[in-house]
């Protein structure tokens, strides 16, 4: 008998979402139970997907008069951002009719970061739609690791009330997002199951490394002169809060310039551009344009750029061979602690000081709204100069992580062949 999982809050474009849907699938192929993966996906991505071995159920094209109403939307939303007011969450709705068509045991959600003001209780309304489905029909539904709220109005609450009784299972990723759950949910933060980023367990498939070989030639090369390799992994969405058009205005955009100057001027390091989101269509604007941007503006001799679309085993190799990392993506920063490297932070969420307190970095993060250049060069340096040590700490800390993580699966996959 085999599981038939739909694993949901995955893409092809955001590396993190990209490793995580293998890390689920990497730890449900340790059991006895044979199983099939389903991955809800955009059409761009059925093949990415087939090509990976997961079936993908494919989000509906919209027609003709829902393009027109999401290039309104947009309009709508640049000009918001133009006069300053807070933007309309995201929604993506989900293809119910065609994962009702599925005969699946278990649903898996990984999405990270879609349960909150952030994407608003539209998109949770969505997800309480097909665990309402799932319980009509015996299937497990659980929301694996993820940062969760805040959650204004009662409205939002309530949603995410019932949502939370009534899945089979969900876990916190962090003491804030318990905190989010516990004010939602009126009970004691002892009841709410919290573990680690999955993403800590991910392992790089030797079959999916085809680009790294010149990439890795290179690094060697500079490690040959005896120079460090630093990363860095910028967020084009940060950017975004900026302005696009008066670049010397730009804040976020001046001090990974600054960043890229000290570490190779100050530091005598060699800087290593590496994009997060990059997506296989080009149909958005992703992290390699402003890597591009940044390269542009930095001397060339001593930066490597790293364009093209890749796979998220790829980066997360590359990034392994680094010595320090500095970054604004998430899941970069995943990569980079599960591989023992140091890393320091340009922070746009709780959950970036959240995922640095699990290895006592916590001083390693500042806030994109508040970067002082004389600051973050004082850091650059502080991790420069002790990153042996800061290694050694992060190697210690890493392995109780992963046990809770290993756990967690253990007790998910054991439960799903009990149900079926």
């Amino acid at each position: 008998m085999k599981n038939n999982i739909l694993i949901i809050g995955a893409n092809y474009s955001n590396k993190g979402a990209e490793a995580m849907l293998k890390t689920v699938r990497q730890h449900f192929d340790k059991g006895p139970q044979k199983s099939l993966y389903y991955m809800l996906c955009h059409p761009g991505e059925k093949k990415l997907a087939e090509a990976d071995g997961f079936i993908p159920i494919v989000y509906k094209k919209p027609s003709i008069a829902s393009q027109i109403l999401n290039l309104l939307k947009r309009i709508i939303g640049k000009l918001r951002k133009i006069l300053r007011y807070k933007q309309l969450p995201y929604l993506e709705k989900l293809p119910l009719n065609a994962i009702k068509k599925q005969e699946l045991d278990l649903v898996i959600d990984i999405s990270g970061y879609a349960y909150g003001d952030f994407r608003g209780y539209p998109q949770a309304k969505e997800a309480l739609k097909l665990i309402r489905y799932c319980n009509k029909k015996d299937i497990q539904f659980y929301f694996l690791p993820q940062a969760w709220g805040p959650f204004s109005g009662s409205k939002f609450r309530y949603i995410i009330n019932e949502i939370l009784t009534s899945c089979t299972g969900y876990y916190s990723r962090d003491s804030i997002s318990t905190q989010n759950i516990k004010t939602a949910l009126n009970q004691p933060s002892y009841t709410i199951k919290q573990c680690a980023d999955i993403a800590l367990t991910f392992k790089s498939a030797p079959s999916s490394l085809t680009q790294v070989s010149p990439i890795v030639d290179k690094i060697e090369i500079q490690k040959r002169h005896e120079k460090t390799i630093v990363g860095l992994s910028p967020n084009m969405r940060i950017f975004e809060k900026y302005s696009r058009h008066d670049l010397s205005n730009n804040t976020y955009l001046q001090a990974l310039i600054n960043i890229i100057n000290y570490v190779s001027n100050s530091l005598n390091a060699f800087v290593l551009l590496i994009p997060n989101e990059m997506t296989y269509d080009n149909r958005t604007v992703d992290d390699r344009y402003i890597c591009q941007l940044l390269y542009s503006k930095s001397n060339q001799e001593n930066t490597l750029l790293m364009d093209g679309y890749y796979s998220a085993d790829e980066i997360k190799f590359i990034i392994g061979t680094l010595d320090c990392l500095v970054a604004s993506r998430y899941h970069s920063l995943v990569f980079a602690f599960s591989a023992g490297i140091p890393c320091l932070s340009i922070s746009w969420s709780h959950k970036y000081q959240q995922l640095f307190s699990l290895f006592g970095m916590e001083n390693m993060v500042v806030e994109y709204d508040n970067i002082k250049t004389e600051d973050l060069n004082g850091r650059l340096k502080d991790l420069f100069e002790k990153r042996q040590s800061y290694r050694e700490s992060i190697l210690t800390r890493l392995p109780s992580q992963q046990y809770d993580i290993n756990k967690m699966f253990d007790t998910i996959t054991s439960n799903a062949i009990i149900h079926i």
